[in-house]
C-alpha cells in the first residue's frame, strides 16, 4: 500500500486541481523597451489568473458607431457597476505646489459569467 503524504496517498490522485501555470517575469534591464516587455508579461499573468481573455479589436473612427462605455465592457469578464470618488488635494510643505487628484474610495465590479458583485473599499 502506498505511504501516507502531506495531499493524500503517495502515487495515488487526489481531486484537487493543479497549480496554474503563468509565464514568466522577465528581469527589468533599465530600458524602456525592458520595462515594456515586463509590464506586458505582467498584464498577460494577470490576465491568464483572472480569466480575462483579450478581446478582438473593436473598430473605431469614422463609421464606427461604438462609444467609450460600450467598449470598457467588451474588455474583459468583469464590469464596473458602480464607483465613489473623492478630490484630494497634496500640499508640498517646501515649495507650497498643490498636486490635486481624484481617489478612488470604493469600487463596485460584476462577474459577467457568475453574475457575482464585489466591491472594494478604500
Amino acid at each position: 500500500m502506498a505511504g501516507l503524504f502531506l495531499t493524500g496517498f503517495q502515487a495515488v490522485g487526489t481531486d484537487q486541481p493543479s497549480a496554474p501555470t503563468i509565464p514568466s517575469v522577465p528581469q527589468w534591464d533599465g530600458s524602456s523597451a525592458g520595462l515594456q516587455n515586463v509590464l506586458n508579461q505582467i498584464t498577460q499573468a494577470l490576465n491568464q489568473l483572472t480569466g480575462n481573455r483579450p478581446q478582438p479589436p473593436v473598430p473605431s473612427g469614422p463609421g464606427s458607431n461604438q462609444n467609450q462605455q460600450q467598449k470598457q465592457n467588451q474588455l474583459g469578464r468583469f464590469t464596473e457597476v458602480g464607483r465613489n470618488t473623492q478630490k484630494v488635494t497634496v500640499k508640498d510643505p517646501e515649495s507650497g505646489a498643490t498636486l490635486t487628484y481624484v481617489q478612488i474610495t470604493s469600487l463596485t465590479m460584476k462577474d459577467t459569467v457568475t453574475q457575482e458583485l464585489w466591491t472594494w473599499s478604500l
